[in-house]
């Protein structure tokens, strides 16, 4: 692999600007309005974490190996595909080049490439004295269909295939913000990409979509791409038993879980009134629009965010 061009910003832009204004500029057209690129039979993602960013320095490599795999599975699943294999990117810091520290990143690769029926196909490693970077690339096979982000239609009743808050909790548990739990902890190290869900909706739904940056942020991206407005009922999004402990000791951070990401659950829109409906909760529902997204309490009054997700920066 060679190296290629920085992209020099000289005043400061976060990734949503970077990404319309720049790389919009030289990508393929719609290759920036989903969560992976179709080529041919073949669906292609990539995601980067950064230490720092996306995990702890002291991330247990066993744990962060599979958070890089799974991250992008979870973009295959939200686009219907299935996994084939992946080309991985590291740049290494000092502290990671020791046998140790590396097997074991190895081992939690190998461990899901079994789990996920994925190979390795190649990559790149470079050692510097900077923070640990992982990059990968997944690459799926078409499914029944290609899910999209676009073609949610009113009338649609809005999805979601499990709760969401619980990796929010676990960073906020390393933070020493919330007490010590493994339980929420593992679910900030370990995402599970939905793909059986995928599998089971695939000839259902009418636009889909993982709740990565947050799901105020993604029912955004589904609004805009299909020219419709979402409305989310706050009281139907689904949360763990483990969140319903902590919560009432932090009644703040209730609203928090809408925007903070991470949680790799699928989001979805399907038909007034659908199958799929009895089988995922119903959060909200489709109208006619341009793109809004309202959020509403059990009174029915709209509930105003200052960010509607996580946002690099």
């Amino acid at each position: 692999m060679g190296s290629s061009p920085t992209f020099a910003i000289s005043f400061f832009m976060d990734e949503h600007r970077i990404l319309s204004e720049i790389i919009s500029r030289i990508a393929e057209p719609f290759s920036l309005l989903n969560d992976a690129f179709v080529l041919d039979n073949f669906v292609i993602t990539k995601d980067l974490l950064a230490e720092g960013v996306h995990f702890f320095p002291f991330a247990e490599p066993y744990k962060l190996a599979k958070k890089a795999l799974r991250v992008n599975l979870s973009d295959l699943a939200a686009m219907g595909a299935e996994p084939v294999g992946y080309f991985l990117g590291l740049v290494l810091g000092e502290k990671h080049k020791n046998s140790t520290w590396l097997n074991r990143f190895a081992d939690g690769l190998l461990d899901d490439q079994k789990c996920y029926k994925v190979k390795l196909f190649g990559g790149d490693i470079v050692i510097h004295s900077g923070p640990l970077l992982i990059s990968v690339t997944m690459i799926g096979k078409k499914g029944e269909r290609i899910l999209t982000r676009s073609g949610a239609e009113s009338g649609d009743e809005l999805c979601i295939s499990g709760p969401i808050g619980d990796s929010y909790l676990g960073l906020l548990s390393y933070r020493g913000e919330l007490q010590e739990s493994s339980y929420l902890r593992n679910k900030y190290d370990l995402p599970e990409p939905c793909l059986d869900v995928s599998r089971d909706i695939i000839s259902s739904v009418t636009s889909c979509i993982d709740i990565s940056d947050g799901l105020l942020s993604e029912a955004q991206h589904l609004a805009r791409n299909s020219s419709v407005s979402i409305t989310i009922f706050i009281d139907k999004v689904p949360i763990s038993d483990e969140a319903r402990v902590v919560l009432p000791k932090k009644p703040e951070i209730r609203r928090k879980l809408i925007t903070a990401g991470d949680d790799y659950q699928l989001l979805f829109t399907v038909p007034q009134k659908h199958s799929v409906t009895r089988r995922y909760p119903v959060i909200g529902f489709v109208s006619e629009g341009s793109g809004e997204v309202k959020v509403l309490d059990l009174s029915g009054r709209e509930i105003y965010f200052g960010s509607p997700g996580f946002v690099h920066r």
